[in-house]
């Protein structure tokens, strides 16, 4: 690949290193030298302007342990990780690499469609050391009739696509065969609990309820992964269509859903806002306001009884559980077809060559993806890398809809200015470029569960949502890409005279005024509240010290939409004279200190 550089200039590489590191820049091998136990750094090396060719590359150790974290100073910035925006390379000039990703494209395919749940896969060992992916479950239909309209149930078993877009469900029951169809849906009816919280009338939506849940909608950033127009109109955000729900789910069960999503799908895309049940009732109003009802069809009776057992002979009862029972992995499976499989089974396009295969809608190259992963020995689903689970995690749960993350920006701010009724700005929320590298894994894990006791910035009206089957592969895989430990906190050894002066620098008169924008015990943030920052005292179990450091030394390097000033342009001194020297990292680390004696003020 390549180093993008504006001007030349001077740099250096600095690694944190497990296994063997070679680096050749410009077509130079870079001399590194060791620099304490697992560090190696270069001396300065020339940078062109423009494009620079660089190559690394990482031998593991005998073990087969290997870890890189390659940072790099330059004439212009302080040490920091090499960014991925100035990391540039072309996808297409290698044929590996194009053939790498489609068997990796084949291989998350195989099991996001549950491949696994109807055919043998070569894992030995337990679930917990595979793909996680493979420990997802699927939706259950235990309370079926009592959550779903019986209409769309018929719809939907019918042709999955035409009621909803990016699904993996497909079509069992050809559409002609409209006698077992019904048999299906009459059993699917038939999946009631005792329990009738749901089933009272549901009272007229009033035009402010409707208006409430509109607010909600755009505030809560439902706008970024849902629309309502036809399932299958093409869309440039790529979101889902909410056209027909109101007649997916029953009146009171669609305010359930919105306040559980996960209670019959822990791994659903769809995140827990943890909405309050106004909010859900307000938010269930504005989509019945919006939905399309179906193109209704001739009511078509059934038999409960013939649809059980289709259900068992169609293999619905493979992924979907119809009471509290978890599904259990069949010990004997089909195999995976052997061969070509372009023309076979699940894979076949044509229904002469399908049999009675399910029928998927898969585009050409997902097809094509899965067909390169079935022709390979299949072992690496037996391969748990985290760091790559949270990337399939990130892309999948479409994070980047809300969050800057390297080069790419966010729909959502498109969104609510093209489509928003509100006539708000978007608000700017926090990038995810570095949060592996700043947040320590504990709270990140309580962050995408939802288990945080405090939010970090109450003043957004966005709220991050819970992803809780999710939250564990992101946290530590977020942190993994970084190559950074996994902590849970780190231990500071109090000095009473940093504390003093780490007070004195927070303060405008003799510091940097941080008291402007950030609150600490007692006391509220001073300035305008635009530019509001984290409590100091919520800092301690949140962000590392060494991404501390970095992040004061250069808040726009880190983070180009920051409203956060630089106090050291030169990296080294700040205009505080006074204190320290005007020492830029001594003052940093007097404000660590500062900062940690409040975190233990108020344990």
């Amino acid at each position: 690949g390549f180093i993008s550089r504006e001007l030349a200039g001077q740099g250096r590489f600095e690694g944190t290193v497990v296994g063997r590191l070679k680096i050749v820049l410009n077509g130079q091998a870079v001399a590194l030298r060791r620099a304490g136990s697992g560090m190696v750094r270069s001396g300065d090396v020339p940078l062109r302007a423009g494009l620079n060719a660089i190559r690394v590359s990482l031998a593991s150790r005998p073990t087969g342990e290997a870890r890189l974290r390659l940072q790099w100073e330059t004439n212009d910035r302080v040490l920091e990780p090499v960014d991925p925006v100035s990391l540039v390379h072309d996808a297409n000039s290698s044929v590996t690499l194009k053939d790498s990703q489609r068997l990796r494209k084949g291989r998350e395919l195989f099991v996001t469609m549950n491949c696994g749940r109807c055919h043998a896969t070569p894992i030995e060992q337990p679930l917990d050391e595979a793909m996680p992916e493979l420990r997802r479950d699927s939706p259950s239909l235990a309370d079926a009739g009592r959550r779903f309209g019986r209409p769309w149930l018929q719809r939907w078993i019918e042709q999955p696509h035409a009621v909803r877009n990016q699904t993996s469900m497909p079509q069992v029951i050809p559409e002609k065969n409209s006698s077992e169809i019904a048999d299906l849906v009459a059993y699917l009816a038939t999946l009631q609990s005792a329990d009738n919280s749901v089933d009272h009338q549901v009272e007229l939506d009033s035009d402010e309820l409707i208006d409430q849940g509109m607010v909600l909608y755009e505030d809560l950033g439902c706008i970024g992964c849902h629309h309502f127009e036809q399932p299958d109109q093409e869309d440039p955000y790529d979101r889902i269509s909410l056209r027909y729900v109101a007649d997916k789910y029953r009146p009171n069960y669609l305010v359930q859903f919105l306040l559980q999503p996960h209670a019959y799908y822990a791994w659903r895309k769809m995140p827990d806002f943890q909405l309050e049940e106004t909010e859900a009732r307000a938010l269930a109003a504005y989509l019945r306001d919006r939905a399309t009802p179906l193109e209704r069809t001739e009511p078509i009776g059934g038999n409960a009884s013939l649809g059980k057992q289709l259900f068992e002979d169609r293999g619905c009862a493979s992924c979907h559980a119809v009471d509290d029972t978890p599904l259990q992995w069949e010990d004997t499976l089909r195999p995976v077809l052997a061969g070509n499989h372009r023309n076979k089974g699940c894979l076949a396009q044509e229904d002469v060559q399908r049999a009675s295969a399910p029928r998927f809608t898969l585009a050409a190259a997902d097809r094509e993806a899965l067909q390169v992963f079935l022709q390979s020995d299949g072992e690496s689903l037996s391969y748990r890398h985290v760091a790559s689970a949270a990337e399939r995690q990130v892309q999948r749960l479409k994070c980047g809809t809300c969050h800057r993350r390297d080069a790419a920006t966010p729909d959502l701010p498109i969104l609510i200015l093209e489509e928003g009724e509100q006539g708000h700005p978007p608000e700017l929320l926090p990038p995810l470029t570095w949060a592996g590298e700043k947040l320590f894994t504990p709270w990140l894990e309580q962050l995408f569960s939802g288990k945080l006791e405090q939010k970090s910035r109450p003043w957004l009206k966005a709220r991050m949502p819970a992803f809780p089957a999710h939250a564990a592969v992101l946290a530590d895989g977020l942190v993994q890409q970084h190559a950074v430990e996994s902590k849970r906190s780190e231990s500071v050894v109090a000095d009473a005279d940093l504390v003093r002066i780490g007070e004195r620098l927070i303060g405008k008169d003799e510091g940097f005024h941080c008291l402007q924008c950030h609150a600490v015990p007692g006391k509220n943030p001073e300035g305008a509240f635009e530019s509001q920052g984290i409590d100091f005292d919520l800092i301690p179990t949140r962000v590392r010290h060494e991404y501390f450091q970095r992040w004061l030394a250069n808040p726009p390097q880190v983070d180009p939409a920051t409203k956060m000033p630089r106090f050291s342009p030169d990296g080294k001194t700040t205009p505080v004279t006074e204190l320290l020297d005007g020492d830029a990292t001594r003052q940093f680390e007097a404000l660590w200190q500062y900062i940690h004696s409040l975190e233990r003020k108020t344990r």
